[in-house]
């Protein structure tokens, strides 16, 4: 039971834990707890080869079996995704509130017109990688992208703030289609990953 909950868990809280520990360390953790857990589903079979007359001795295998099948079907990101907006949604409002007023200022621009706003110390968690968001101006308009995902290379997700009017493939480089799921939350809010 404690080895199919951290294995539930791991992937429940994925992307929390990637937040913490980096991509690199993450792959590892992962591959860990799937060695023990692969060792209690040996010693799971084993127990109930040796126990067939037990009653309950098949016990440990369903649960590892319900626990593999739980795994590969329940969409934990999904899941998580819709926690977090619902969350933090007043939070990255007022960022959003506090950007289009000036009262947080952003960096110097990158190549593709983006700015980063570092916000301060005391401003609630809002963005993952380092709760830092990225602005963008287009045609007088400000989008705020909240990071999910901080990524590798070009790889990155997140929540993006949309004015009203604007269409959110004008952000950045979310305009790649071939690389990129925009997927609508509410009013002004886009779930976007780019890879």
């Amino acid at each position: 039971m404690v080895v199919s909950s951290i294995l539930l868990l791991l992937y429940f809280f994925e992307w929390s834990i990637i937040d913490v520990v980096t991509p690199f360390l993450f792959l590892p953790l992962q591959g860990l707890i799937w060695l023990v857990f692969l060792a209690v589903v040996i010693g799971s079979i084993v127990h109930w080869i040796r126990n067939r007359q037990v009653r309950q001795s098949w016990l440990p295998l369903l649960i590892c079996a319900v626990v593999v099948f739980l795994v590969f079907t329940v969409p934990f990101t999904k899941i998580w995704l819709q926690i977090d907006f619902t969350l933090r949604r007043n939070a990255r409002e007022r960022i959003v509130e506090e950007i289009s007023q000036g009262k947080l200022q952003a960096g110097s621009p990158y190549a593709d017109r983006t700015r980063s706003v570092r916000l301060p110390d005391d401003a609630p968690h809002v963005a993952y990688g380092g709760n830092e968001v990225f602005e963008q101006v287009v045609d007088g308009k400000i989008f705020v992208f909240f990071f999910t995902y901080r990524g590798i290379m070009s790889s990155y997700a997140g929540f993006l703030f949309v004015p009203t009017g604007a269409d959110p493939s004008a952000f950045s480089d979310l305009n790649e289609t071939s690389r990129t799921y925009i997927e609508r939350y509410s009013e002004h809010w886009y779930y976007a990953s780019h890879h």
